[in-house]
Formats: structure tokens, C-alpha cells, sequence
């Protein structure tokens, strides 16, 4: 991998079970593969998680089926890393 790219992004998300809306703040690895690919890489306290996009768990109800809402909240780029 090559030209790492690191942000902390926070995201809004709503549960589709119970309604409840909630932010979480991930610190977001973007690289390029060799062969052009990009790979994305969630961070939540340091420790590697889920995507936003991919079901995480409502913290009221424990549900998966949750969304990420349309806009994300904030970006603050932590610059370019090599």
C-alpha cells in the first residue's frame, strides 16, 4: 500500500428498528493498492470496526439495521502519511 490518507470523520446514524439517532466519530485510513484499489479502513478508539455502512449496532436497542443519514457530520484531515 501507498499514499495513506488519514481523517477523523464523524458520522451521523439512525436505527431502523427503534429510531434512535446517534454520532460516532471514525478515524478513516484511505490507501491505493499497487494495483490502483482503493482500501478504507475504519478506526473507532484505535481498534479496527465495521464500516459505518454495514450494519452497526444500534446502542439502545442492539439492532443492526441501521443507515448511516445522508451527510457526514465533519471532516478533519489528519494529512497524508507515507
Amino acid at each position: 500500500m501507498h499514499d495513506l490518507t488519514v481523517t477523523q470523520e464523524t458520522f451521523e446514524l439512525c436505527c431502523r428498528s427503534c429510531g434512535h439517532t446517534w454520532e460516532t466519530e471514525y478515524e478513516t485510513r484511505r490507501s491505493r493498492e499497487w494495483a490502483g484499489s482503493e482500501m478504507i479502513e475504519f478506526l473507532v478508539d484505535g481498534l479496527a470496526v465495521l464500516s459505518p455502512y454495514d450494519g452497526v449496532p444500534c446502542p439502545q436497542c442492539r439492532d443492526i439495521r441501521t443507515a448511516v443519514t445522508p451527510q457526514i457530520r465533519s471532516v478533519r484531515s489528519a494529512g497524508p502519511r507515507r
